[in-house]
């Protein structure tokens, strides 16, 4: 299967790739057909033709959950350098660096969970498939908050970067890595 049928397969039963907290719903593939649109009413996605898959929506759709994990991860840094992270100290000087170009540190309050700079990211049709991808309980306190109103370019520039910059860690780069700030 390549890429597109992955994503189309993702976008019609975003559900059969839940977050392991979500409702699970087990039955013979006859009965997925019929139990499409009860499925995604139980999840709360409304029935839509797919937008098309941009590189950087396949990756997010398509990527273990662990790879989600990371993303937010070095987004959280980004927005909040002084918080301690896990990253390593080569990850944190690249997030430093992408910080220092955005100015992304009031993007969020305190409190508020790095998630929501993907839901004010993607159209409103991903995200309702996006979103169980992650703890039920965490989209379930996000979504009470309103939609963080942020430039769009921005939002498109730290995502876009930081899911090449994961992809470069991935496959391998060839780009120098410098110690200076």
């Amino acid at each position: 299967m390549n890429d597109t049928d992955l994503w189309l397969l993702w976008w019609a039963c975003a559900w059969r790739h839940a977050h392991p907290h979500w409702p699970t719903l087990v039955a013979t593939p006859a009965e997925l057909r019929s139990l499409h649109a009860n499925a995604s009413s139980r999840f709360g996605i409304t029935p839509c033709l797919p937008c098309p898959p941009a590189a950087s929506l396949r990756q997010l759709a398509l990527a273990p959950l662990a790879q989600h994990d990371a993303w937010l991860q070095r987004i959280g840094h980004i927005c909040r350098p002084a918080r301690p992270t896990a990253l390593d100290a080569t990850e944190r000087l690249w997030c430093q660096r992408l910080g220092k170009a955005l100015r992304p540190q009031g993007w969020l309050e305190p409190g508020d969970d790095v998630l929501q700079l993907l839901r004010a990211w993607v159209e409103p049709a991903v995200w309702q498939r996006l979103r169980l991808r992650f703890a039920p309980a965490r989209i379930q306190t996000l979504e009470q908050k309103p939609l963080l109103a942020l430039s769009a370019a921005k939002l498109q520039t730290l995502w876009q970067t930081v899911l090449w910059h994961t992809r470069l860690a991935v496959e391998g780069s060839n780009h120098a890595v410098t110690s200076h700030p």
